[in-house]
């Protein structure tokens, strides 16, 4: 059977020469899947949703630009980072409501971009672009590609991090710098959402299980912006260090609380369906992918595919079963959208077992064979997405109805 996995010892000739895509060709592929990632964030185009946390991002994006803003204003303005991207964006392109959610199609492409060069980094380029690919399919990412919500940002900063993190890992000069980097983006998602946590504590906590070496300057990294952020907050919240507890205080009253039948519920949904909100449904065939790279991990002992497992399953059920707040136990509200923060591992799962397939089946049967295969792949992949595709475009229709708030862009 052509979907049997080879076994290859990472790093060797062998696996070098089995990439299936030159160097000469993989930058005009890459292009082309981003012209296509775009052009699909443009057909289901929404922009922001004023009646939802968009509108306050833009709000304060607006009183940056005015000079008032106030980091102790809500439980929102902690994540500074991203209405500061919206505040850039407005000083530069003016104010409306394309310059309000081009940041986060800049995130979108950024976040394709990191996918395809974590993979040709760790793997090679077809695990790369495979991973690409599953990204620009994937109605979690592109339906919020034009919104104005911190997801894609994380996902951007967890992308750059585990690309200086596997650079960092090859023996070179600037090896310890790059790691430092890596710890130093993980711990930058603070600056951007506080609970981002669920991705950056298995980054943590890999690092010292999978790659020991390189945990003090990972964690050095990691430290030097966690303590820039609380010196920031300290500076601009006027020394009132104290308030950042009511982040997990407001979000554990926020309504609907989960539960663990809910939350059970959700998880099930998100695997299997059916769409039960326009902010849950099911992620498709991507998953048995994701399930069978984690396999792979466990089965050949990849350390790199087994840290990335450790990232994404770790956040996945966090995100489902962790707890909203610090001093209590209190469901998170489960939503799709939080999966962006580490939809780059999650991407080079599937995609580096999609690679493994084409090159196993071209080794069996040619290329006919291979790309037949991957072709068929792909298709189920897709149709797995249709309710979640016909969900997004319900939701953008939604969203293009509710206008602005009057005075919101000047």
């Amino acid at each position: 059977m052509c979907i049997t996995m080879r076994a290859t010892k990472p790093g060797s000739k062998k696996a070098m020469r089995s990439d299936v895509i030159p160097d000469k060709y993989v930058y005009a592929w890459l292009l082309a899947i981003i012209i296509a990632g775009l052009a699909i964030a443009a057909y289901f185009y929404s922009g922001p949703f004023y009646a939802f946390d968009d509108g306050q991002y833009i709000i304060y994006a607006r009183q940056m630009i005015q000079g008032n803003f106030s980091i102790a204003s809500g439980y929102l303005a902690f994540g500074y980072l991203t209405p500061m991207t919206v505040a850039a964006s407005f000083l530069i392109f003016g104010q409306s409501p394309f310059s309000a959610a081009l940041p986060s199609i800049v995130e979108y492409v950024l976040i394709i971009m990191l996918a395809f060069l974590v993979g040709r980094e760790m793997f090679d380029n077809s695990t790369g672009l495979a991973a690409s690919f599953i990204i620009i399919i994937s109605p979690t990412v592109f339906g919020y590609a034009t919104r104005v919500l911190p997801d894609m940002l994380i996902g951007v900063l967890v992308g750059a991090a585990l690309y200086a993190f596997a650079s960092g890992t090859k023996k070179g000069r600037n090896s310890a710098l790059l790691i430092f980097a890596s710890g130093f983006f993980f711990g930058m998602v603070i600056f951007v959402k506080m609970g981002g946590g669920f991705a950056v504590l298995p980054a943590l906590i890999g690092v010292f299980v999978f790659y020991r070496k390189a945990i003090i300057n990972f964690a050095s990294g990691m430290f030097a912006s966690v303590m820039l952020y609380f010196a920031s907050f300290y500076a601009l919240s006027g020394g009132h260090l104290s308030l950042i507890s009511e982040y997990s205080a407001v979000q554990a009253a926020l309504l609907p609380h989960g539960t663990l039948l809910i939350n059970f519920v959700s998880m099930l949904n998100m695997l299997a369906g059916p769409v039960e909100t326009y902010q849950i449904y099911p992620l498709g065939l991507t998953m048995l992918f994701v399930f069978m790279g984690t396999y792979i991990a466990y089965k050949r002992r990849d350390l790199r595919l087994a840290y990335l497992s450790l990232i994404f399953w770790f956040a996945f059920f966090y995100i489902l079963y962790g707890t909203e707040s610090l001093t209590q136990y209190t469901f998170i509200t489960v939503v799709n959208r939080y999966l962006i923060a580490v939809f780059v591992p999650m991407a080079l799962l599937a995609g580096y077992v999609l690679s493994d397939i084409y090159k196993t089946c071209m080794a069996i049967g040619g290329i006919k064979l291979a790309v037949l295969v991957l072709a068929v792949l792909i298709v189920l992949i897709i149709l797995s997405n249709v309710t979640a595709y016909i969900n997004a475009y319900d939701t953008k229709n939604h969203i293009l109805g509710v206008p602005p708030y009057p005075g919101m862009f000047g």
